[in-house]
């Protein structure tokens, strides 16, 4: 029998968000008594948690995550453990060594997906746009990374910034899932 891994963050009060999207909320609208059922609501953007960017998210005129069937998803793929640390970039020397083939997912494994409760995941790695422009030319599925965003943090934006990784991404149709949680068992 074939081993899963859950690698989502779980949806809950106060979950990790980029600071400018509202927080989840969570409603009972209706109780468990002897004759009703109970009935909760939840109220959230699309972007927390554990979720796919499709090109729509960036791209004028891309596919909307509708556009891929489930198999899209099932694919191989690679592991890449990188403990670059706080604010730490991840570039192509974190994927060297590995045989990562067109239609591959990569999944980047910090370790950050285990601080999801802390404040320090806001001080999360980022990629690099050399490494993103490699993954285009490999031709990748999908990339993964266990935090945010694989942007660089909020705090080190300016005013220029433009999503240099989502664009060069989504626009060549390589999705990004973002806020995994526990690759270490699966790294390499």
């Amino acid at each position: 029998m074939q081993k899963t891994h859950d690698l989502t963050q779980p949806f809950r009060p106060g979950m990790p968000r980029m600071k400018f999207m509202p927080e989840p909320v969570f409603e009972v609208l209706q109780e468990l008594d002897g004759r009703r059922c109970k009935i909760s609501q939840l109220h959230m953007c699309t972007h927390l948690g554990t979720h796919v960017d499709a090109p729509a998210h960036y791209v004028a005129g891309g596919k909307p995550i509708s556009a891929y069937p489930l198999e899209h998803f099932i694919v191989p793929a690679v592991v890449c453990p990188g403990d670059v640390g706080a604010r730490g970039l991840i570039s192509t020397e974190c994927v060297k060594g590995f045989d990562i083939l067109p239609g591959d997912a990569v999944l980047f494994s910090t370790g950050w997906g285990e601080k999801s409760q802390e404040s320090s995941y806001y001080d999360h790695p980022y990629l690099t746009l050399e490494l993103a422009e490699w993954l285009v030319e490999r031709r990748v599925s999908f990339i993964g990374v266990d935090f945010l965003t694989p942007e660089m943090p909020l705090e080190l934006r300016d005013a220029s910034w433009n999503a240099p990784i989502h664009r060069t991404l989504l626009a060549n149709e390589v999705l990004i899932i973002e806020n995994l949680r526990g690759l270490s068992p699966v790294a390499g």
